[in-house]
């Protein structure tokens, strides 16, 4: 149902809503790094100023200040992956460390367009209706061209510049274009303008003014002045070209004739373009209505209102009955461009001229209020959509990244464990095999002193066949020593290399089992690097056989001066046949053996002279055995024996004593003859051998543990230092994993941190919206 016509139409008195309750505080601008942290961008503090257009202002640094807050927090995401992969390439997966950069990118292209968002009107109508005039009288000053006939031939745009310098430029060129030459381009009658470039209708001249001059200029506020619409059949063009991002179209008609198909034609394809455009219709030039009756004059302007609304509303569709009463306005723009620049000629208006200033003046409040809440809501509700759209997916990236991040972190926590846990129980188990090596060790001592003894033994045994071996070379002590160390090495060097090596081998596989079979080039290296026992075990027979003495005259066993050498024997625990009655040892004399090693690795006894006993019991011996060989000789013991025995038995028994002492000696000196004397030499070198030989073992022995032992303290080395090598990579390891999980724990706290963040951004988003965009 249309509204009914009062008569107060466009008079000025129309239903102002005032929606700026509240606001944003004046302090805008970019935040440093601690401002950060959440502040209200929007206390309930007083707007900064009055009126409309100063809210369009307000609003856009409100939503300016929450991208430059979303733009560092960003920077700082996109950091945060940056430092990241630095660390470890795969922290990060590349598509989200992209979208963030991505999301940066796409802020930064943002905040440079936002010294583009202006508030954009234009002026329709046909030619001569008074547009341009209309925008002068809004501005208060007579900036665009204006006059009779088709005054504007190209589109005019009015912008406010910032250095307040007055300059025209063409379309998207740079080049500078004087001021005064304005009127040259623009104004279609104008006959001196054949130097200037040749301008369509269709053509955009910016119109370059001091922003200072004129309250909706300094308000970023756009004009755009057209040619008139019977003018040009480019209209879809101008529409293209002009119209799509104009939040208020003003349609300037005369107010002595109806609307025209070509007027109507225009803002149909408009709304056909925009959805629901604003748009205000100023009947122009009502002032020659003063001549008429008032009767005739509210009737005409009835009709229009009638006309008007019913376009507004059915036709075009863009309001209803009740707001389109504040979009449609009967003035006179000469008569308001006049008064205010005169404005003494505003004083005592007569009640029509005060009708119609006050509804210009009414106009321009609809206005203003209508182009801002227009501006604010499709420049900025696309502002906040995109804000939205960016923080929602940056904190989907940062949960996907967070989640990928923990089970990095989680995988990481177990290899650490891990590799504690096997450090430490592989170190621990190294040292019970180091405990249990030397057990192993002492025992082994044992079981060589054994065998050194019992396979010393066993050669002894068989020295008189490896003597028989010899035949003519009995002589030559170098085959001998060759023939007894090939013995020994049969038996015992044999058996304790055997042992030796066995060890050696247990101790490779529990180094294997210890660190259950990684590493293994290292303990192989190790392996390799570990020789096959080498004991030198070996018998100087030129050293044992130094005091040898071979005896070829026969002795009788029972003899004094034979007796007397057994006995010196039992005392000395040399062989017989190192006691002589013709040898003194020599203070100097060496008689002792110790233990050395010869080249080769082969272990020999040599004599040494550094015992003074035993000197002084060789010595002793010495001398008894010369006291008891030299009464033997001289026959006294014979002759004192021989009394004593007579004086206590009878010649019988002594006569039968002699024979059987007789005849044992005639017997041995039979069995002496008929051996020889290579025979008597043998059995006294077997004997003198083995008598040495058993009294020297504890020394072989103790040879064979010394070579034991560094067989397998040199083993034993090998695998420390292949244990130390590894135990070190597993620490390496350990440092690294607890590193990384260091540096991942950093990152979640930093992205944690930053999701809070971002997400509070919605929240002043929220706030924007309820402050500028719901109503």
């Amino acid at each position: 149902m249309m509204a009914n016509y009062d008569g107060n139409l466009g008079s000025g008195d129309g239903p102002i809503n005032d929606f700026l309750n509240s606001s944003c505080p004046t302090n805008f601008g970019p935040q440093n790094d601690e401002s950060l942290k959440k502040i209200s961008l929007f206390d309930n503090h007083k707007i900064n100023g009055e009126g409309p257009l100063q809210k369009f202002g307000i609003a856009k640094k409100c939503i300016e200040e929450i991208y430059l807050r979303l733009e560092k927090y960003v920077e700082k995401l996109a950091s945060c992956y940056e430092e990241a992969n630095n660390k470890s390439s795969d922290h990060i997966p590349v598509d989200k460390y992209e979208e963030a950069k991505n999301n940066l990118e796409s802020i930064h292209a943002i905040l440079e367009t936002f010294n583009r968002d202006k508030m954009k009107v234009v002026f329709f109508g046909r030619t001569s209706n008074g547009k341009s005039t209309c925008i002068n009288a809004m501005l208060h000053n007579r900036i665009m061209p204006q006059g009779m006939g088709h005054t504007t031939c190209c589109f005019l745009q009015l912008e406010g510049s910032e250095n307040n310098e007055k300059y025209l430029t063409i379309d998207n060129s740079d080049e500078k274009i004087p001021f005064d030459k304005l009127h040259l381009l623009g104004h279609a009658l104008s006959d001196n303008n054949i130097d200037l470039p040749s301008l369509g209708s269709s053509s955009l001249v910016r119109v370059h003014y001091p922003k200072k001059s004129a309250d909706m200029l300094e308000n970023d506020v756009v004009i755009l002045d057209s040619p008139g619409v019977d003018f040009s059949e480019e209209l879809d063009s101008w529409i293209d070209d002009h119209c799509l991002d104009a939040d208020v179209f003003v349609f300037v008609c005369n107010g002595e004739s109806a609307m025209t198909r070509a007027e109507k034609g225009f803002f149909l394809r408009v709304s056909k373009k925009l959805s629901r455009p604003n748009i205000f219709i100023l009947n122009n030039r009502w002032d020659v209505s003063d001549d008429d009756p008032k009767e005739q004059v509210e009737l005409v302007k009835q009709q229009h209102m009638t006309r008007f609304i019913e376009f507004l509303v059915k036709e075009l569709e863009v309001c209803t009955d009740k707001s389109a009463l504040n979009r449609i306005f009967f003035i006179s723009a000469k008569e308001m461009l006049d008064q205010r620049l005169h404005p003494e000629k505003a004083i005592g208006l007569d009640t029509r001229k005060e009708y119609r200033a006050n509804a210009f003046k009414h106009f321009e409040k609809s206005f203003k209020e209508c182009i801002s809440k227009s501006a604010i809501l499709t420049k900025f509700q696309t502002r906040a959509d995109k804000i939205r759209s960016i923080v929602d997916g940056m904190i989907n990236n940062i949960e996907i990244v967070l989640d990928s991040l923990k089970k990095k972190n989680q995988i990481l926590q177990d290899e650490w464990t891990r590799h504690s846990e096997f450090c430490n129980k592989s170190k621990q188990e190294f040292d019970d095999l180091i405990t249990y090596i030397g057990n192993e060790t002492h025992k082994i001592r044992e079981e060589v002193h054994l065998r050194v003894s019992t396979d010393f033994f066993t050669v002894t045994q068989k020295l008189p066949t490896i003597i028989e071996r010899f035949e003519d070379r009995i002589t030559e002590v170098q085959f001998l020593e060759d023939e007894i160390t090939k013995e020994i090495e049969g038996l015992c060097k044999t058996n304790i290399k055997s042992r030796i090596r066995s060890l050696q081998k247990q101790i490779y596989s529990c180094v294997k089992d210890i660190y259950q079979n990684e590493f293994s080039d290292k303990i192989d290296g190790a392996w390799k690097r570990v020789k096959r026992p080498r004991i030198g075990i070996f018998v100087d027979c030129t050293t044992l056989l130094v005091d040898f003495h071979e005896d070829l005259e026969f002795h009788f066993s029972l003899g004094i001066f034979n007796l007397a050498r057994r006995f010196i024997s039992m005392i000395s625990g040399e062989p017989v046949t190192a006691i002589s009655s013709f040898h003194s040892p020599l203070v100097n004399e060496p008689i002792i053996t110790e233990v050395s090693k010869e080249p080769g690795g082969r272990i020999r006894l040599k004599s040494e002279s550094d015992n003074s006993a035993t000197l002084k019991k060789a010595a002793t011996l010495g001398t008894i055995m010369s006291s008891v060989s030299s009464f033997a000789s001289l026959g006294v013991g014979a002759i004192l024996v021989g009394g004593m025995v007579l004086s206590k038995v009878s010649w019988k028994v002594l006569g039968s004593a002699v024979a059987v002492y007789g005849g044992l000696y005639m017997f041995e000196k039979y069995q002496w003859e008929s051996r020889g004397k290579e025979e008597l030499l043998k059995t006294q070198l077997v004997y003198h051998l083995t008598r040495k030989i058993r009294n020297d073992v504890h020394h072989h022995a103790h040879a064979g543990i010394v070579e034991t032992e560094r067989e397998l303290e040199a083993c034993m080395d090998h695998y420390i230092n292949a244990h130390e090598e590894i135990q070190n990579i597993l620490k390496q390891e350990t440092t690294q994993y607890s590193d990384e999980k260091s540096a991942i724990d950093n990152t979640i706290n930093t992205l944690q941190v930053l999701k809070g963040n971002i997400t509070l951004v919605t929240s002043d988003v929220d706030k924007f919206e309820e402050k500028f965009l719901i109503h």
